[in-house]
C-alpha cells in the first residue's frame, strides 16, 4: 500500500501526456508499440486508479483517525464525565448527608428560635406590662407632684393670706392704737397736760403714716389741730368778715370785705402783710369781684358798688331796687356784671360804668354758684334758674324731696362731677349730673355759710361757728373752731384755710396732718418716760423717741 505522502509525491498526468507523446511519435511504429502504448496506457490508468484508490484509502484513513480521535475524545469526555458524575453524586451525595445534617441542624436551630421567639415574646409582653405599669406610674407620679404642687400652692397662699392677715390685724392694730392715743391726746390737751398731748398727738400721727392709716380720722386730725395750735388770727378789720377773693393779678395775694364797710388786701409771701384800701362804716359790703385789671368792685348789702381802680380814683354805683338786699355779685360775659338783691337781677356794664338793665326773676336767690359757663341761681321751693353768658335764662327744678329746702351755699366738683348744696338747717345735700340726690351729710346745726371741694375732700362752714371738712368716706373732720359766726373761707393752696367771722377776726388755718406734726415736732420738750409708754402705748412695741430722732429715721 502506497502512502498518501507516496501517492502525493506522484504524477499521474505526466506519464499520461508522456504516454501520448509517445504514441504521437510512434504512430507508424509497429504494433507492438500500438500494444505498448495501449499497455502503457491502461497501466497510467491503473496508476491513476491506484492513486486515486491511494488517495481515497489514504482519506479514509485520515477521516477514521478523525473519527477515531473524536470517539477518544468523546470517550475520554465521556470518562471524564462518568468521573464527574461520581464525583457529582459522592459530592450530592455528602452534599445530602451534609443537607440532612444542616436540615437537622436548622430544624434545632429554628425550634430553639421559636423557643427564642416565645420567650421573646414572654419578655415583650412582661416589657410591655412593665412599661404600662410605668406609664401609670409616671401618671400617678405625677398626679402626686400635681395635687403635692396644689397642696403646696394651697399652704404658700394660706401662709400668705395668714400673713396678709397678721399684716392686716397688726396694721388694724396699730391704726386702733393711732385712733386711742389721739383721743387720749384730746383729754389730756383739755387737763392742760400739754406735754404728754403733743408727745401722744406725735406718736398717733407716727403709727398712722407707718401702717398707711388715714390721718384724716377725725381723733387723729383733731388732736394735731389741738396741738400743732395751727392758727394764727389778725384783728385788722373791725366788723364782720363777709367775703374774702383772689386776686387775678397777684397769685400771694387776696381780698377781705367787711360788714364795717372795709376793703383790705392781704399778701402772704414770705411776710403776711395787709393794706387797707377803702373804709366807710355806712357800707356794709357782702361781696366783692376782682377782675383781670386787677379793679375791684365791692357791693353793698344797701345796692352801693364801690369801684377800686389801681391807677384811678375810686368812684361808687348805685343799683335801685326795690329790696335793699343785695348779697351776690357776679360776673357775665367779658364787660358785664350782674348784682342779686332777693329776685331782681342789675347788669351793669364795666366799659361803660353804668347799669344797662334789670331783669326781675322767678326766683328769691339764695344761694349762686359757677358751673361751667353758666351760673346757677338757687331760690325757694326747690327752683333755680341758670343764667348763660349772653344774659338768658332758663327755670329748673332740683329732684329734692322736701321743696321748702332753703339753699344757703352750694360748690360743684369738676372732678368728681358732682355738686354740694348746703342748706339753712346745716344738712348737706350731695347731687350727681342730673340732679339726683346721692347723700346727705349731717354735721352742722346751723345754716351753711360756704362751701368748697379741696380734691377729695369738701370744705364746710356754718353759723355753728364751725369749719369741717367731710373726706373722701364723707366723715366729717372738725378743722377749727372759731369764737363767733364764720362767714367766708379762702383756701390758697392744700394745706391752709383763710376764714373770716362774725367778729371781723382773720384766721389762718393749717389743714396739712403733715405741717401739723412738724409743728408739733418742733415744740416738743420732752420724751416719754418708760412707765408712760408702757401705760398708754404697750410694753410689746419698742421703745420709740421723737424729740431727738433724726430727720433720716423712719
Amino acid at each position: 500500500m502506497f502512502s498518501l505522502e507516496i501517492l502525493l509525491k506522484m504524477n499521474p498526468a505526466k506519464y499520461f501526456f508522456h504516454f501520448e507523446n509517445n504514441k504521437l511519435q510512434n504512430e507508424n511504429q509497429p504494433t507492438l508499440n500500438s500494444m505498448k502504448s495501449i499497455i502503457t496506457y491502461i497501466l497510467g490508468i491503473l496508476c491513476i486508479a491506484l492513486s486515486v484508490l491511494s488517495f481515497s484509502l489514504y482519506h479514509n484513513m485520515v477521516e477514521q483517525q478523525r473519527i477515531t480521535e473524536s470517539l477518544e475524545s468523546q470517550l475520554t469526555e465521556m470518562q471524564e464525565k462518568v468521573t464527574d458524575g461520581l464525583i457529582v453524586r459522592r459530592i450530592s451525595k455528602q452534599m445530602e448527608d451534609i443537607a440532612y445534617q444542616q436540615k437537622g441542624v436548622s430544624d434545632t436551630q429554628r425550634e430553639e428560635a421559636m423557643a427564642q421567639t416565645r420567650i421573646a415574646n414572654e419578655m415583650r409582653i412582661q416589657a410591655e406590662q412593665q412599661r404600662q405599669n410605668a406609664v401609670y406610674a409616671e401618671k400617678h407620679a405625677i398626679q402626686t407632684f400635681e395635687l403635692a404642687e396644689e397642696q403646696r400652692a394651697i399652704a404658700e397662699e394660706r401662709q400668705i393670706q395668714a400673713e396678709y392677715a397678721k399684716s392686716v390685724a397688726d396694721t388694724l392694730g396699730f391704726i386702733a392704737l393711732s385712733r386711742s392715743l389721739s383721743s387720749l391726746s384730746q383729754i389730756q390737751y383739755q387737763a392742760q397736760n400739754y406735754e404728754l398731748a403733743a408727745l401722744m398727738a406725735y406718736a398717733a400721727y407716727n403709727f398712722a403714716v407707718r401702717y398707711d392709716g388715714n390721718l384724716f380720722f377725725p381723733e387723729i386730725y383733731t388732736a394735731l389741730v389741738m396741738n400743732s395750735r395751727a392758727v394764727s388770727v389778725w384783728n385788722e378789720h373791725k366788723g364782720g368778715i363777709s367775703r374774702i377773693v383772689a386776686s387775678r393779678g397777684q397769685s400771694d395775694e387776696f381780698f377781705t370785705v367787711s360788714k364795717y364797710g372795709e376793703i383790705v388786701a392781704w399778701n402772704y409771701g414770705e411776710e403776711i402783710t395787709d393794706s387797707l384800701l377803702f373804709r366807710d362804716s355806712s357800707f356794709d359790703f357782702r361781696d366783692i369781684y376782682a377782675d383781670d385789671e386787677q379793679t375791684l368792685y365791692a357791693l353793698s348789702f344797701d345796692g352801693r358798688m364801690m369801684v377800686l381802680p389801681r391807677q384811678e380814683n375810686q368812684y361808687m354805683i348805685t343799683f335801685s331796687g326795690k329790696e335793699k338786699a343785695f348779697q351776690f355779685l357776679i360776673s357775665v360775659g367779658n364787660d358785664r356784671l350782674a348784682s342779686i338783691a332777693g329776685n331782681q337781677l342789675f347788669f351793669y356794664s364795666k366799659e361803660k360804668r353804668s347799669i344797662q338793665n334789670t331783669i326781675t326773676l322767678p326766683v328769691t336767690v339764695s344761694a349762686v354758684e359757677k358751673i361751667y359757663d353758666d351760673y346757677f341761681l338757687f331760690g325757694n321751693n326747690g327752683t333755680l334758674v341758670r343764667l348763660k353768658p349772653d344774659g338768658s335764662m332758663k327755670e329748673e327744678k332740683l329732684l329734692l324731696d322736701n321743696t321748702s329746702i332753703r339753699i344757703t351755699a352750694c360748690a360743684w366738683s369738676e372732678q368728681q362731677k358732682v355738686l354740694a348744696l348746703g342748706s339753712s338747717s346745716g344738712i348737706i345735700y350731695m347731687m350727681d349730673q342730673e340732679g339726683k340726690v346721692m347723700r346727705t351729710l349731717l354735721g352742722h346745726q346751723s345754716a351753711i355759710t360756704q362751701l368748697n371741694f379741696q380734691g377729695d375732700n369738701l370744705i364746710s362752714s356754718s353759723y355753728d361757728m364751725h369749719l369741717k371738712m367731710w373726706n373722701k368716706n364723707l366723715e366729717p373732720i372738725d378743722l377749727v373752731k372759731t369764737s363767733d359766726w364764720i362767714y367766708s373761707f379762702y383756701m390758697t393752696d392744700k394745706n391752709s384755710i383763710w376764714i373770716g367771722d362774725e367778729s371781723g377776726t382773720l384766721s389762718r388755718v393749717i389743714i396739712s396732718p403733715v405741717q401739723m406734726a412738724s409743728r408739733i415736732k418742733e415744740k416738743l420738750s420732752r420724751e416719754f418716760t418708760l412707765e408712760e409708754w408702757n401705760t398708754y402705748i404697750g410694753m410689746n412695741i419698742p421703745y420709740e423717741m421723737y424729740k431727738f430722732k433724726k430727720n433720716n429715721e423712719k
